[in-house]
């Protein structure tokens, strides 16, 4: 009768000891698939970040290219618009040294006249520049808020969707150890029940 026990307790022992070491090994599993979805994260996040430094970079030169090209076309515009006035006041003070005596009057009513014109038109043209410049600076912020909402969106779901991953594992592992423990403990009844019917006669 002891012998038979004794089996029986080395059988017990053994099968736990299975199902601890199968236990080990799924569990050790888990982990290596979950570090490995982990590493894929942040493989694909630094992936996503690299491509937004290199877009927002790339966005950034055609701004300064655009910026540099409106400039140019200023300065350009600017030289021109001097150029002409400059020859426009060589041909006026060449008719002033020629007809000085006859148009002195007229002349100074002239010049006061074509200078308040040159302010005005001066004026103007810089306040077209400076609303030209505020539409666009507007624009570039529109455009970057719409850009950051857009990626903090895009971030959200993105985490959104692993903590929903994360809670299914813990969910799915949870059910394994539950029926483990209920297979466990089915074992251990049916033990119990055994060893009742063959040590009953034998205590009778």
């Amino acid at each position: 009768m002891t012998h038979f026990l004794l089996h029986i307790a080395a059988d017990l022992r053994h099968f736990l000891l299975h199902i601890v070491a199968d236990l080990r090994h799924f569990l050790l599993h888990i982990v290596a698939d979950l570090r490995h979805f982990l590493l894929h994260i942040v493989a694909d996040l630094r992936h996503f970040l690299l491509r937004i430094v290199a877009d927002m970079r790339h966005f950034l030169l055609h701004i300064v290219a655009d910026l540099r090209h409106f400039l140019l076309h200023i300065v350009a515009d600017l030289r021109h618009f001097l150029l002409r006035i400059v020859a426009d006041l060589r041909h006026f003070l060449l008719q002033v040294l020629v007809d000085l005596t006859h148009f002195l009057l007229h002349i100074v009513a002239d010049l006061r006249h074509f200078l308040l014109h040159i302010v005005a038109d001066l004026r103007h043209f810089l306040l077209h520049i400076v609303a030209d410049l505020r539409h666009f600076l507007l624009h570039i912020v529109a455009d970057l808020r719409h850009f950051l909402l857009h990626i903090v969106a895009d971030l959200r779901h993105f985490l959104l969707r692993i903590v929903a991953d994360l809670r299914r594992i813990v969910a799915d592992l949870r059910h394994f150890l539950l029926r483990i423990v209920a297979d466990l403990r089915h074992f251990l009844l049916q033990v119990l029940v055994d060893l009742t019917y063959y040590l009953l006669p034998v205590l009778v």
